[in-house]
């Protein structure tokens, strides 16, 4: 409560207002930190400030000679600070260690996984298995030079079986991309050597040729599924006295993931 000083003469008191032929003063006591300091106006910022008694002298009966008693109750207003909204980071702002090129994009890499199965086209006894590691870059976009590691096995009933290793480069077009799919055709070129001869009368050392076509899909955020089928030559060129060659269909499943 805050309390304004009366019952004083009113000669000592400043006429602040009259009602009528009354005057009024206001001493207002205001004490926030113990020492008492005289405001001597009705200016009181950051309060609301309530008249709770206002005792008068009737107004037939004028008293001159004494200041009116008024009783002010201030009331503290709470102050809120409006909370900043936050601002959603723009997409460009993104740190860019944390983007993921899309599917294609060019400039990107890619690493994958793949495996497939061969059987000649003449004597379908002939087959051949294969896994391996291959690193695609995209040239330009939907366009990509890939690098691919193999290890292959060959069953050869008329001869001995083999194992190898083959190292290819392919090139793939995306002809037709979407967000999510795609649908691809491909081109390989790449040497092989086996521990024996493939094919049988042969030579250990070959070229690999290749050329077919594919499917592509999202099956997670960021790895693809890729699929295809292929024609898959094998031969050494006439490069030893004897050059046999062997055809076959090749079908392959791989996934792809971002670096």
């Amino acid at each position: 409560m805050c309390t304004l000083a009366g019952d004083e003469p009113a000669a000592k008191v400043p006429r602040l207002a009259s009602i009528g032929n009354q005057p009024y003063a206001a001493d207002l006591i205001f004490d926030p930190r113990g020492s008492p300091i005289v405001i001597r106006a009705f200016l009181i910022p950051a309060c609301a400030l309530t008249i709770s008694t206002v005792s008068l002298a009737s107004a037939a009966e004028p008293n001159e000679g004494m200041a009116k008693t008024v009783s002010l109750k201030f009331e503290a207003m709470p102050i809120v600070t409006p909370e900043a909204p936050q601002q959603a980071v723009p997409q460009d702002d993104a740190d860019p260690a944390t983007l993921v090129a899309r599917f294609g994009e060019q400039g990107s890499w890619r690493w994958n996984v793949q495996g497939g199965f061969g059987a000649e086209f003449e004597e379908t006894d002939k087959r051949f298995g294969l896994g391996g590691l291959s690193f695609s870059y995209f040239i330009v976009d939907d366009f990509s030079i890939d690098f691919e590691f193999n290890g292959l096995y060959f069953d050869q009933p008329a001869a001995e079986n083999a194992g190898g290793f083959n190292f290819n480069v392919l090139a793939r077009w995306h002809v037709l991309a979407r967000d999510d799919w795609s649908l691809f055709v491909d081109m390989v070129g790449g040497v092989m050597e086996t521990s024996d001869a493939v094919p049988a009368g042969g030579s250990s050392f070959n070229f690999v040729a290749q050329a077919g076509v594919g499917i592509s899909f999202d099956i997670s955020d960021d790895v693809r599924l890729l699929t295809g089928v292929r024609w898959h030559h094998i031969s050494n060129g006439r490069t030893f006295d004897t050059n046999p060659s062997q055809d076959s269909l090749y079908i392959y499943a791989g996934l792809s993931f971002p670096f």
